[in-house]
């Protein structure tokens, strides 16, 4: 089974357009890190849900990996990365997981370091691949998904649209 690690950004967009719960009906992991979380907690506080059903895996870092991760953020300093973002990637990295992210430079400092990389309209595919909603709930969620995020690729989710 895939294991990815998501980023604050994935689930803010799928709490917004209502799809978080068709993410975690996909067979993946779905992981992110402490740091996300406490980042993401105040803003969708629906995620408490997965983490309480073991849905969502949440990655602690004890003393040596946390030293590591400081290490991985300072010589990342050039991109400007949070400690968040650099934490999602830093584990992904570390394990050979996808990452899920919309944030452009996480996603370059990503491929720099050769990790597989995706970002929502990923997950917005698996959602149809394995039937999770139907189509025409699918394209609804798709159609907000262009009103809440102004930064994703419009005419990528156009095209999606139109498919269904």
């Amino acid at each position: 089974m895939e294991v990815v690690v998501t980023d604050a950004n994935i689930f803010i967009d799928l709490c917004k357009t209502m799809a978080a719960e068709a993410f975690f009906s996909l067979p993946v992991k779905i992981h992110t890190t402490r740091y996300i979380i406490d980042e993401l907690i105040s803003v969708a506080p629906q995620m408490c849900q997965f983490i309480d059903e073991n849905l969502l895996i949440i990655k602690d870092f004890d003393e040596d990996e946390y030293e590591n991760l400081l290490t991985f953020s300072f010589e990342n300093s050039d991109t400007n990365l949070s400690l968040p973002d650099c934490s999602a990637l830093f584990y992904a990295m570390e394990n050979g997981f996808k990452l899920l992210t919309g944030d452009m430079k996480l996603r370059k400092r990503s491929e720099k370091y050769g990790v597989d990389v995706s970002g929502v309209l990923w997950v917005f595919d698996k959602i149809s691949e394995y039937g999770v909603l139907s189509p025409e709930v699918l394209k609804e969620k798709l159609i907000l998904l262009k009103k809440i995020n102004k930064r994703l690729p419009f005419d990528e989710i156009d095209k999606r649209i139109n498919k269904l």
